[in-house]
């Protein structure tokens, strides 16, 4: 599996009712928002010669309609680079979000780059 579908599979699996393992609405809601979230950095990856596109803003609309239902989806399920060029806060202008620790963003950067080392 990618890590596209690693995460899309793990936040489904968190969002089932441990006890009966049936999905709440909260929890789908959740695991929408998530997707929404991984699609956006996936239009990031995508966009041309622009900041900001089309499929990003109708993306963030999706993720404010979603997140006026069940809240923010914390920074800690949000991709690094999402955080680190302001898309996370640029979606959430004017939502109050926990914030964001940058300190264990910067320890998670060097996981990810220490990961990325031992596989050269």
């Amino acid at each position: 599996m990618t890590d596209r579908a690693d995460q899309r599979a793990m936040t489904t699996e968190c969002a089932c009712d441990a006890e009966d393992d049936e999905m709440t609405m909260a929890g789908a809601l959740h695991v929408e928002l998530n997707h929404l979230w991984s699609d956006m950095w996936w239009a990031m990856q995508q966009r041309r010669n622009t900041d900001w596109s089309i499929q990003c803003e109708n993306l963030a609309r999706r993720i404010q309609l979603l997140s006026r239902l069940v809240g923010p989806l914390p920074w800690t399920h949000i991709t690094v680079s999402l955080l680190r060029d302001g898309t996370y806060a640029r979606v959430y202008q004017g939502v109050e979000y926990p914030p964001i620790d940058w300190d264990r963003v910067a320890q998670t950067e060097a996981r990810i780059e220490a990961q990325r080392a031992s596989y050269r």
